[in-house]
């Protein structure tokens, strides 16, 4: 007779998905949280699925494009082909190709995992949050859960064979195994900061950096641990060795310190970088470290000279096209961006050093504005070659600013500004907005009928040119901050919590749409008639085809939040935000672009007769394929299933060795994976 053991875990892929390209920074802007070196490669990976490699002798970095939508935190190289990488809700992928293909592993949990180590290739170990540790016997294949002892999140784990081992995490804790990991016992040290990284360069010695500028040393094979001087409170996420004498540590706003005698004293490299740094590695004479904003430092003369990895890092409130080929972006701290081609490069110029650009826009290809706080204006009349100084003496800020002809321009701002221009900006108007509330954004429907929305629901309309203006519709006070229509009768717009409104008789009523989402949603865009992309906080993007009936999840590409977005006239969409994330992707793609559902709680309904035969009934959510592998990899069994049936039958009594089993159940969006086990 077989028992059936079953654990369920619930895992989204994507068949087909928008191509969104890295304009600024290159090769990307997405945190990274390790980086890896083998033979002449060195790959890098973080926040949504970001992969990127490069050849160590050369200066190109490229993207890998995958599947996979999880952040990743942590990697371990076997050599340039095969790597394993684990993340976020208990995500492990390995890839025996280069990154080229990625097979997800199977874990067990859905835990957040921090840290991946491999004694032997076959033989690893993982940690992450609420104390998990996992082992592997079988290359990272299938995982089992260790009882570590604790509940505490775990940072890191490092193993010197195969029995003895560590791991360490939040406010000092540091567990020991003697055993391969059968068992753990606390081991005291002289901290309660978090330790976040540990490594051994042999036998007896090893180190572990933390919080709070923590370094640690032991020179008997982690049997006691001495706290070492750096002259340094920042955390510190990172820390490897070339030798037994040369090392480096890295941590937040750009700290990397060097030591030449064991970590006895350390110097601090000068670096023009202030982006948090958690991992540095090191292969033969190269050391490569990364962080936020997708940084990459690195140095190949064993760290006697460092290099940096990072293109102009402002937060960009603004981005603009005049055509297919000129744009603009403005930001923070007097930024301004311009491309001539398109976006594939940018000239950065700074047009003041402390006054932020919220806004800009053109009537035509040479005419335009910016503006900014405490009311800075700025005109160009040659396509942006130069710009001339128009500012208003006011400690308002102009948050957008509307040509609405070649010579009429509008402007919206703080404490319920509204000011027009009907000379080109020589003079300005202004308008009572009855209101104090800020203003964030305007569209003009017509010559004469004009929108502003702002902060707790404030939403104006006038149908004079601006002469008088008037509320409309009573709406949630919740702060508003875009806004555009499909046509003349159907408008959009989006604001602060998941907050959507819509209009369908041109602007009069307006209602709010009901929806799941709770982010900050700070841009929309309608793409046609019937479709519209909202973009907001920490990258989230959601696209309609049906007027905002029914919304998808597009599949991250950053998690940097996003304030603006642009439709070029050939149709490409540009997008800005954060860390000087720049954007772009064809608008057509997101048609084709499947539903990304966040991952839950859900389990696959399965069950079991062990009483009267080996079979297993699954619920069928439309499964193509069910397959039974091994636990080393072997297909053992594959069924195409009946869809007219509701409940999947599967007769297993064919299958004679005992032991450990997956099963995957796939249909076009989901892939459905447990554990059988048999005795």
């Amino acid at each position: 007779m077989k028992y059936f053991s079953i654990t369920i875990s619930l895992f989204i892929s994507f068949h087909c998905y928008a191509q969104w390209n890295w304009l600024n920074p290159k090769p990307q802007g997405n945190q990274l949280n390790d980086i890896c070196l083998s033979g002449n490669y060195a790959f890098s990976f973080g926040y949504c699925s970001t992969i990127i490699k490069k050849d160590i002798k050369k200066e190109i970095w490229s993207n890998i494009q995958n599947s996979m939508n999880f952040n990743i935190h942590s990697s371990y190289i076997f050599d340039t082909n095969k790597i394993i990488i684990c993340g976020e809700n208990g995500n492990i992928y390995k890839t025996n190709d280069g990154g080229k293909s990625w097979k997800i592993q199977i874990s067990g949990t859905d835990e957040d995992l921090n840290d991946i180590y491999f004694v032997t290739p076959t033989y690893g170990f993982c940690c992450g949050r609420n104390g998990k540790i996992l082992r592997t016997v079988n290359g990272g294949g299938y995982w089992t859960e260790l009882n570590s002892g604790t509940v505490i999140p775990l940072e890191s784990v490092y193993f010197k064979d195969s029995l003895n081992g560590f791991a360490c995490g939040w406010d000092g804790k540091l567990l020991v195994t003697l055993d391969g990991g059968d068992t753990w016992i606390n081991k005291s040290v002289s901290t309660i900061y978090g330790l976040l990284k540990i490594i051994f360069i042999d036998q007896l010695t090893g180190y572990i950096c933390g919080a709070g500028g923590t370094i640690l040393k032991t020179i008997n094979g982690g049997g006691n641990w001495s706290k070492l001087s750096t002259g340094n409170t920042t955390d510190l996420e990172g820390i490897c060795f070339l030798n037994s004498n040369t090392g480096f540590v890295c941590g937040k706003n750009g700290t990397i310190l060097k030591t030449d005698n064991g970590g006895y004293s350390w110097e601090k490299i000068q670096l023009p970088v202030y982006n948090d740094l958690f991992a540095i590695k090191s292969y033969k004479n190269f050391v490569y470290g990364c962080g936020t904003g997708g940084i990459i430092v690195h140095s190949s003369d064993s760290g006697k000279s460092f290099q940096y990895l990072t293109n102009e890092m402002t937060q960009f409130n603004k981005v603009f096209f005049t055509d297919s080929m000129n744009g603009f972006a403005v930001g923070n701290h007097g930024k301004t961006a311009v491309t001539r081609n398109g976006g594939q490069t940018w000239n950065f110029y700074q047009m003041t050093k402390h006054t932020h650009l919220n806004s800009i826009d053109f009537a035509d290809s040479s005419n335009g504005m910016i503006a900014g706080d405490s009311g800075l204006i700025y005109m160009t009349n040659n396509a942006g070659s130069s710009w001339n100084d128009i500012s208003i003496k006011t400690d308002q800020s102009f948050n957008c600013i509307l040509y609405l002809s070649k010579t009429s321009i509008l402007i919206v701002g703080s404490g319920g500004l509204i000011k027009k221009s009907n000379n080109s900006g020589a003079n300005w108007d202004e308008q009572n907005s009855w209101t104090t509330n800020n203003l964030n954004s305007i569209y003009a429907k017509d010559s004469l009928t004009f929108f502003v929305i702002g902060d707790k629901g404030t939403l104006l309309r006038t149908t004079d040119g601006g002469l008088n203006w008037a509320p409309v519709s009573a709406l949630p006070e919740n702060d508003l901050y875009s806004i555009d229509f499909f046509d003349l009768k159907k408008g959009i717009i989006c604001g602060n919590s998941g907050t959507i409104i819509k209009t369908t008789d041109g602007g009069t009523t307006w209602g709010t749409l009901t929806t799941s989402y709770y982010q900050n949603l700070y841009t929309v865009k309608t793409i046609n008639t019937q479709s519209a992309i909202i973009c907001g906080e920490k990258g989230l993007m959601i696209y309609t085809t049906d007027l905002g009936l029914k919304w998808k999840v597009l599949k991250p590409v950053t998690n940097n939040s996003i304030f603006s977005s642009c439709l070029s006239e050939n149709k490409i969409l540009y997008i800005s935000g954060e860390k000087g994330s720049i954007l772009s992707a064809n608008a057509k793609s997101f048609e084709t672009t499947p539903i990304y559902e966040i991952k839950t709680k859900q389990r696959c309904e399965i069950k079991n007769y062990i009483n009267t035969s080996a079979l297993i009934e699954i619920t069928n959510n439309n499964y193509s394929k069910i397959e039974i592998y091994s636990i080393d990899g072997q297909l053992i069994k594959s069924i195409s299933p009946n869809n007219l049936m509701d409940k999947l039958q599967i007769n297993l009594s064919d299958i004679e060795l005992p032991g450990i089993y997956i099963l995957k159940a796939i249909n076009e969006s989901k892939l459905c994976t447990s554990k059988i086990m048999l005795n």
